[in-house]
C-alpha cells in the first residue's frame, strides 16, 4: 500500500497564499475557529441527540465552501470574491488536513 504523502505534494500558489494571508489578517485564525465551530457543532448536535457526536474538522470548511456554493447559484452577476473564497477555503481546509496528518507521526 502506498505511504500517505500529501505534505510531499501540495504547493500552494502565491497568489492564494497572499489573499489567505490577508483575509486572515481580516477575520483571525481560520484553523482556531474551525476547531472552535467543530467543538460548537458536536455539543448542538450532542445535546439535542442525547449521545456524543463526533464531527471531522472538515466540516466547517465543508460548510463555507457550501455556503458560498449556494451564493453563486442565488446571486446571477459574477462576483470574483466568492469563487476566490471558495478557492480559499479548499486551500484552508487542505492545510488543517496537512497539519493533523504531521500531528499524527
Amino acid at each position: 500500500m502506498p505511504k500517505d504523502n500529501i505534505t510531499d505534494f501540495h504547493k500552494m500558489p502565491p497568489e492564494i497564499k497572499l489573499m489567505l494571508n490577508d483575509k486572515q489578517t481580516q477575520y483571525g485564525d481560520y484553523g482556531a475557529t474551525a476547531y472552535v465551530m467543530k467543538g460548537i457543532t458536536e455539543a448542538i448536535l450532542s445535546g439535542y441527540n442525547g449521545y456524543v457526536v463526533k464531527v471531522p474538522i472538515e466540516f466547517w470548511e465543508t460548510m463555507n465552501i457550501s455556503e458560498k456554493n449556494w451564493r453563486k447559484i442565488k446571486n446571477k452577476n459574477y462576483k470574483a470574491d466568492t469563487y476566490d473564497d471558495v478557492l480559499g477555503f479548499n486551500e484552508l481546509g487542505r492545510m488543517l488536513k496537512i497539519q493533523g496528518k504531521k500531528n499524527e507521526k
